[in-house]
């Protein structure tokens, strides 16, 4: 009875084409497909904070404090208070500078990447401060991406990603983003 062989042509070929759609970029980790576009931004806008946002700053977290004195709350206070440090700390921070990539599998922000089988839409919008790439993810804990373009050119972003996804052009910026940017973050 002869035995069964195993044919290694198949699984080599299999490892070669995923070789040959894989690159390795500059973090040593795999990455996916061929890069179409790529551009290095800012992270975020880091707006320039004044007397009068300190001070603004200042009052509305002695309003929250006041507010979880009277309702004798310990808790929510010492929630306000780490919650007040926090905002402070992350808007003295500056921003990295990030690369960006469109690939032929997904969008590569940074070290992260996001396949296009998890993105539904996108849509580019314009604010005083920039050109923005918004996607709508799958993702149940990240519904909204936000990625800067910089000085690429926006309508090849457009040709590229509309190739992918489809483009919502009633996809705009969440209500609690316009008013983080107004607030200076």
């Amino acid at each position: 009875m002869a035995e069964p062989t195993l044919d290694l042509r198949q699984n080599n070929a299999k490892e070669t084409d995923k070789e040959s759609l894989n690159e390795n970029n500059e973090h040593g980790k795999l990455s996916k497909g061929e890069v179409f576009l790529s551009w290095e931004a800012p992270e975020y806008v880091v707006y320039k904070k004044t007397v009068r946002w300190y001070i603004g700053f200042g009052i509305l977290l002695a309003f929250l404090l006041f507010t979880a004195f009277v309702m004798q709350s310990l808790l929510t206070g010492i929630v306000f208070i780490l919650g007040g440090i926090l905002v402070f700390v992350h808007s003295e921070r500056p921003a990295k500078t990030i690369s960006y990539d469109i690939r032929s599998s997904g969008v590569r922000i940074g070290k992260e990447f996001y396949l296009f089988q998890e993105l539904s839409a996108f849509n580019v919008v314009e604010r005083g401060d920039g050109i923005y790439m918004l996607m709508k993810s799958k993702r149940l804990l990240l519904p909204l991406i936000h990625m800067p373009l910089g000085d690429v050119d926006h309508e090849e972003v457009v040709k590229i990603m509309s190739e992918k996804i489809p483009q919502d052009p009633e996809f705009v910026e969440p209500l609690a983003d316009i008013l983080a940017h107004w607030a200076g973050f």
